[in-house]
C-alpha cells in the first residue's frame, strides 16, 4: 500500500494499491464529517468501517462514486474503511481528530 498526499498534504489522502482503484478519504484529520471519492466499480459495494482495534462499527451499501460520513459521535483515533463489489476490495483510513 502506497499513501500520498494529493494536495500539499494537509487536507486529504489518497491511497493506491497495485492492480485496485484509488480511494480518496477528506479532509485528514476530520471531526464531523468525512468525504469518501472512488471509481472502484460496480454499481453495489459494501462499505465497512473499522476501529484501529478491528472492531466493525459501520456498515452500509453504497450506490455512487461519492458518500459524505457522518463521524461526529465517533471517539478520536484511526479508522480503516473497506470497500468491496463482492469481487475485489479496496482499503482507505480515516482519522477522528
Amino acid at each position: 500500500t502506497i499513501l500520498k498526499t494529493i494536495d500539499g498534504g494537509t487536507n486529504s489522502i489518497q491511497e493506491i494499491r497495485k492492480d485496485s482503484f484509488p480511494i480518496t478519504i477528506f479532509p485528514v484529520p476530520a471531526s464531523s464529517k468525512v468525504t469518501i471519492e472512488t471509481s472502484f466499480p460496480g454499481e453495489k459495494k459494501i462499505m465497512t468501517v473499522y476501529y484501529s482495534s478491528g472492531q466493525e462499527i459501520f456498515e452500509e451499501e453504497w450506490n455512487g462514486p461519492i458518500m459524505q460520513l457522518d463521524i461526529s459521535h465517533w471517539k478520536v483515533g484511526l479508522y480503516f474503511v473497506r470497500l468491496t463489489n463482492g469481487q475485489s476490495e479496496v482499503w482507505g483510513k480515516i482519522v477522528k481528530s
